[in-house]
């Protein structure tokens, strides 16, 4: 749990110094004219790395949310990624900041590809690892929905247990030869080797009907 936390942290630190980088980036652009296409490319990609660490930091906090069975299932972000991630954004900042107040666009073309190449490889490195966190959270929930419909069958059916058990607790047990006089009756013997039909037996109160109906049933 307490590695979620300080990954969603270090996340959370990366986007902040993409937004900074992202202003600067646009700074330039919009105060020079006839801005290059790279530069163009490089403010996009910042941009699109900026939304990327974003929705990593949300989908971090999700598993942090869900619990530490879903925060071990994930994929831990090496160190050293996250850690040269941020030296490369630092080293890029830096060199934003230094030319900011002359408006001099610090790179040359060579090295504003690298630059480029650079933060399209982390962007696509922190879109997979969100591509197989989302993954793992759906197989989590899943799995547990699953486990919820199976404690609810498992209730259900003891329920459905327990409620037979009591009606065959309320049956009477008849005594020996009860009921015998209905059931050599030659009345009840046409209907039961008839067709099916519904027999009536018409009685006063308290004349023992339903142990009668016990003995039939047996």
């Amino acid at each position: 749990m307490a590695e979620a936390v300080g990954l969603a942290a270090a996340i959370a630190q990366l986007a902040g110094l993409t937004v900074e980088l992202t202003k600067l980036s646009y700074t330039y652009l919009n105060d020079v004219r006839n801005a290059s296409k790279a530069r163009k490319m490089y403010l996009r990609e910042v941009s699109a790395l900026t939304d990327v660490l974003l929705r990593l930091e949300m989908s971090l906090q999700d598993s942090v949310a869900l619990g530490p069975q879903q925060s071990a299932r994930s994929n831990p972000i090496p160190s050293t990624t996250i850690s040269d991630c941020h030296d490369v954004l630092s080293l890029q900042r830096s060199a934003l900041e230094k030319n900011f107040n002359r408006l001099l666009w610090p790179f040359h073309e060579k090295e504003l590809k690298k630059a480029i190449e650079k933060v399209h490889r982390f962007r696509d490195i922190f879109s997979d690892y969100i591509t197989a966190d989302t993954s793992s959270k759906l197989s989590f929930t899943n799995h547990k929905v699953d486990s919820l419909k199976s404690d609810q069958a498992r209730v259900q059916l003891q329920d459905g247990l327990e409620q037979t058990e009591g009606l065959s607790k309320t049956q009477p047990t008849p005594i020996s030869g009860t009921g015998q006089w209905l059931v050599n009756h030659t009345d009840f013997q046409e209907w039961i080797k008839g067709p099916p039909s519904v027999l009536w037996c018409r009685g006063p109160r308290k004349c023992e009907r339903l142990q009668t109906y016990c003995t039939l049933m047996n």
